[in-house]
């Protein structure tokens, strides 16, 4: 009949359209099929899909590979200086996820050879307050990230968490995550992130690859200056 040709044209242009959009590389484009057996728009849609999916993918590797790119610029640029490169990291990292604020702890010894993380660098709006923190081993979320060596993504959180917690400001982050600092088993710190948003996947695999690069970097950075102190110690002995 006079009626099914004419949808049967319809549908035709529709997906003509849509083919064309999908070309354009418009993947997002609504499409809704107008007939139950329209197998041509049913095929467009899960090529749609399957478009969407790999493009989404892409997208994730390069922005791991870019943030990786930049942070192993920041690790070879501050090789020397530990302090440097808390702090160029620490921002360059919360910029990068989209954060709106995050701490560095690092592990440290004080004088009695007691073993403690220290806040070595924070990227926040109200810095000042929290420059000199220890956490005990084990204590909070950090202590507790650091001895269980496994990354902790918090959605749900507490009223109170950035007034008994780390270098985080005032406003209550909606998902805070932990990365431990790992390189050859050996854990040299925490690293901690706040945002208004959900960290993805995308986010979590940067954050896993930089913080192994941290790591190590942290370890040679830490060999470096002890060698030069030593360095300067028995020059001035031998002066």
């Amino acid at each position: 009949s006079k009626e099914t040709l004419e949808s049967q044209v319809v549908t035709v242009q529709n997906n003509i359209a849509f083919a064309e959009e999908i070309s354009k590389g418009n993947l997002k484009i609504e499409y809704t099929l107008l007939r139950e057996n329209d197998e041509l728009g049913k095929a467009l849609i899960k090529m749609r899909e399957n478009l969407l999916i790999s493009s989404e993918r892409e997208q994730q590797e390069k922005y791991i590979t870019q943030g990786s790119a930049t942070v192993g610029d920041i690790l070879r640029k501050y090789a020397d200086n530990t302090e440097m490169l808390s702090n160029e990291l620490i921002r360059e990292v919360v910029k990068y996820t989209g954060s709106n604020q995050g701490s560095l702890f690092l592990l440290e010894k004080d004088t009695t050879g007691e073993e403690y993380l220290n806040l070595t660098a924070c990227y926040a709006y109200d810095r000042k307050k929290y420059i000199n923190k220890r956490i005990e081993i084990g204590e909070s979320l950090v202590g507790q990230c650091f001895v269980e060596k496994d990354v902790i993504m918090m959605t749900n959180v507490p009223e109170n968490y950035v007034q008994i917690t780390s270098g985080l400001g005032q406003a209550n982050p909606t998902c805070i995550i932990l990365i431990p600092l790992i390189s050859n088993e050996q854990v040299t710190g925490v690293l901690e992130l706040a945002s208004f948003e959900k960290y993805d996947n995308g986010h979590l695999e940067f954050l896993k690859k930089a913080s192994e690069a941290v790591a190590s970097a942290i370890i040679n950075a830490k060999t470096t200056e002890r060698v030069k102190l030593l360095l300067e110690d028995s020059q001035q002995r031998s002066e």
